[in-house]
C-alpha cells in the first residue's frame, strides 16, 4: 500500500469517526437545521448527515440517497467503533468484545407532495388543485400505464377510450351508476377530463414553441452573422420552455393516473331491457307454487354418499355424482357444438391486464386468486401479475383474443370451453354465505364467448338465439327452471344484460344461478383491442358471454330438490344423460 492508498484510507476512517459523533442526537438536530448559508451549495438546507456532504437542492439529495456511494456508507456505519478500552481488548489485552451492530436507515426523503408542489409552481392554480385528489391514490391501473411508469413496467397494450362519447350520453350513463348503486361522481370525472385535456394541449404548445426556438437557433448558427444577443435570447428562452414541459408533463402523468383509473372504472350502458328493481321473468318450466323446506344438499349428499363436502375451498364428488359432472359438461358441450359452437381450449391463468379489462378490480382477492409470488416479477411495483381464472371464464377467453383481429368471414365467432372456473367469492354478496355447493371456490363449467360485428341487431340476435337454445337443453334434463333479467345492480360492470337460468333452493327457499348469458356489447373489445377488418378499416367487436351451466350448483338444487331419493340412481333423470350416466 502505497503513502497515497494510506492517506485516502485515514481520511476515510477519520470521516466515519466523525460522522458517528454528527450521529448523535443533539449533533444530528443542528446539521439537519443549519441556518441558512448563502456560502454553501443549497444555502445549507440539503445535507446528508451520513456523507457529510451538502447538495444544491432537494432533487439532488433524493438522487444522493439512491447512489451506491451512500449505500455504502451507510453498510459502514453500521458497526458501531470501539471505544478505548475495546480497542484494547481486541489487539489482545483482556477478552475480545464483538463490535455492536446497529440499523442505520437514510434520512427521510423530501416530501413528495412538497417536491410535486415545488415542481409545478408555474402551472396554473387550477391545475394543481385538480392534482390534490391523485396524491393518495392506492389502486394501480394495469391496463392503462402512464409515461413515468412505462419506465420500469411494460405497457402490453393502451386501451380505446371513448368516454367524449360516454360523456354526450351523460343521462345514460349516470341512470347506470345510479341503478347499479355505484358511487361516482361522474360530473366531477368530466371535469377532471377537461383539465387534463387543457393540461394536454398546453404541452402541445409548448412542445411546438420548442421546435421553433430550436429552429430559429439552428438558422443563426448557419448564418454568417451570428447574433450574439438573440442567440442568447434564445438560448434562455428554451432553458425556460424546457422546465415549464418537464413540469406540464409531470401534470398530464398525475392527471392521467386520476382520470384514467377513474374512467376504466365507469359501467357499462344498460339495456333497454334491464329492470331497474327486481327480477323480470322471461320464462320458467315445471313452476311449483309451493316447496316447503328440505335437508341441506349437503346432508342429502352424505346420506346419499356422494359429496364430501369440507369447505367452500375442498369438497369431494363421489360415485354416481362425479359421473353425473363428466356427463352433464359432455352434455351442454356437444349440444352447444349441434348450434356451430366451436370447441376451444383455454389457459387457466390470465393477467392483470386482461382481468381489469374484463371490468374486474386486479387487486382484489375477492374477485380473481392472485398469483403473488411468480418468479416474473422483478419488482413490487409491476401491477401486471399472474391470476387463476380458470380455463372455462371470461377473462381465459379474452386473453387469446386481446390485441387480435379477427377476420370478417369468421364472424359471427362462437365458442365453447369445458373446464373450471375458480372464483375466491361469489360476486353477489348474499350468495357469498350460501353453504355447500352454491359458494364453492372452484366449479365444473361451461363457458361460451360469442364475437359479433360491431352492429346491435346482430348482437342481440346472437343473445336470443342462445338464450333459446340453452332454455332447450335444461327443458331436456327435466328439472324445473326459470330464466329471468337481472336487475342493475345485480349486474357486473361489463354487462348491459344478464339472463339467468335458475333452480329453487328448498333449503334456503331461494332461486340459484345455475348458468347464465351475458350481453357485453363493445365495453370490453375497446379496452382490451379485440377488432375485426371490413374495408380496410378496423372496427371493434359485440361481445356475448357467459356460464351454460356450473355442475356444482345444478348439482345441489338437484339433490335438495329430490332430497327423499333411496340413492342417486333413482333421480329421475333423462334418458340421454341416464344412458351416459349409469
Amino acid at each position: 500500500m502505497n503513502w497515497l492508498q494510506l492517506d485516502k484510507l485515514s481520511h476515510t476512517f477519520l470521516s466515519i469517526f466523525q460522522i458517528d459523533e454528527d450521529l448523535k442526537e443533539e449533533n444530528a438536530k443542528q446539521l439537519l437545521n443549519q441556518e441558512t448559508d448563502l456560502d454553501k451549495p443549497g444555502n445549507a438546507q440539503f445535507y446528508c448527515l451520513h456523507c457529510a456532504r451538502y447538495f444544491i437542492n432537494d432533487q439532488a439529495l433524493n438522487e444522493h440517497f439512491r447512489t451506491k456511494v451512500h449505500k455504502r456508507r451507510l453498510k459502514a456505519l453500521e458497526l458501531e467503533p470501539y471505544t478505548i478500552e475495546e480497542s484494547e481488548r481486541a489487539a489482545g489485552k483482556g477478552s475480545y468484545v464483538a463490535p455492536k451492530k446497529r440499523k442505520i436507515e437514510t434520512q427521510t426523503p423530501i416530501d413528495a407532495t412538497e417536491q410535486k408542489s415545488q415542481d409545478l409552481g408555474s402551472l396554473p392554480l387550477q391545475y394543481i388543485r385538480a392534482m390534490q385528489w391523485p396524491c393518495f391514490r392506492r389502486y394501480g391501473s394495469a391496463l392503462y400505464i402512464t409515461g413515468d411508469e412505462a419506465k420500469g413496467i411494460f405497457s402490453v397494450l393502451t386501451p380505446y377510450i371513448d368516454v367524449e362519447d360516454r360523456f354526450k350520453e351523460m343521462p345514460a350513463l349516470k341512470q347506470s351508476i345510479e341503478l347499479r348503486g355505484m358511487q361516482i361522481d361522474v360530473d366531477r370525472l368530466k371535469h377532471l377530463w377537461e383539465v387534463l385535456k387543457t393540461v394536454e394541449a398546453d404541452k402541445h404548445k409548448i412542445e411546438a414553441r420548442r421546435v421553433d426556438v430550436t429552429n430559429r437557433i439552428k438558422e443563426l448558427r448557419r448564418g454568417t452573422d451570428v447574433a450574439t444577443e438573440e442567440m442568447e435570447k434564445l438560448k434562455v428562452q428554451g432553458k425556460l420552455l424546457r422546465e415549464d414541459l418537464k413540469a406540464t408533463v409531470k401534470a398530464v402523468w398525475e392527471l392521467q393516473k386520476t382520470v384514467m383509473t377513474k374512467v376504466l372504472s365507469l359501467p357499462n350502458n344498460l339495456h333497454s331491457d334491464t329492470p331497474s328493481e327486481g327480477t323480470k321473468l322471461v320464462s320458467e318450466f315445471r313452476h311449483e307454487s309451493v316447496i316447503k323446506q328440505t335437508e341441506s344438499h349437503v346432508g342429502v349428499g352424505k346420506k346419499l354418499d356422494v359429496l364430501d363436502y369440507v369447505n367452500p375451498m375442498c369438497y369431494y364428488l363421489k360415485g354416481d355424482a362425479a359421473l353425473f359432472e363428466l356427463c352433464v359438461l359432455d352434455y351442454f358441450a356437444e349440444k352447444l357444438g349441434s348450434h356451430a359452437f366451436i370447441k376451444f381450449c383455454n389457459s387457466d391463468f390470465g393477467r392483470s391486464v386482461v382481468v381489469e379489462g374484463c371490468g374486474l378490480n386486479h387487486e382484489d382477492p375477492s374477485v380473481t386468486y392472485i398469483l403473488q409470488d411468480t418468479g416474473d416479477i422483478l419488482h413490487t411495483k409491476d401491477v401486471n401479475r399472474l391470476h387463476l381464472v380458470g380455463g372455462a371464464s371470461l377473462p381465459s377467453f379474452c386473453s387469446f383474443h386481446a390485441k387480435q383481429i379477427i377476420p370478417v368471414t369468421a364472424l359471427p365467432l362462437r365458442l365453447v370451453a369445458v373446464g373450471r372456473q375458480y372464483t375466491p367469492n361469489s360476486q353477489n354478496l348474499e350468495e357469498a354465505n350460501f353453504p355447500g355447493l352454491f359458494g364453492a371456490s372452484q366449479a365444473a363449467s361451461v363457458e361460451l364467448f360469442i364475437s359479433t360485428a360491431n352492429n346491435l341487431s346482430n348482437m342481440m340476435d346472437e343473445f336470443e338465439r342462445t338464450v333459446v337454445a340453452l332454455t332447450d337443453m335444461y327443458k331436456e334434463l327435466g328439472f324445473p327452471f326459470r330464466v329471468v333479467y337481472l336487475p342493475a345492480q345485480s349486474l357486473r360492470l361489463y354487462e348491459s344484460l344478464r339472463a339467468s337460468f335458475q333452480m329453487y333452493s328448498s333449503y334456503l327457499q331461494s332461486y340459484i344461478e345455475i348458468g347464465h348469458v351475458s350481453v357485453c356489447d363493445d365495453y370490453i373489445s375497446k379496452r382490451l383491442l379485440i377488432r375485426y377488418e371490413v374495408e380496410n378499416r378496423q372496427r371493434f367487436t359485440r361481445i356475448v358471454s357467459g356460464t351454460a351451466v356450473s355442475v356444482p350448483r345444478l348439482l345441489g338444487c338437484v339433490l335438495e330438490l329430490h332430497h327423499e331419493a333411496k340413492s342417486f340412481r333413482s333421480i329421475p333423470f333423462p334418458q340421454a344423460v341416464r344412458r351416459q350416466l349409469f
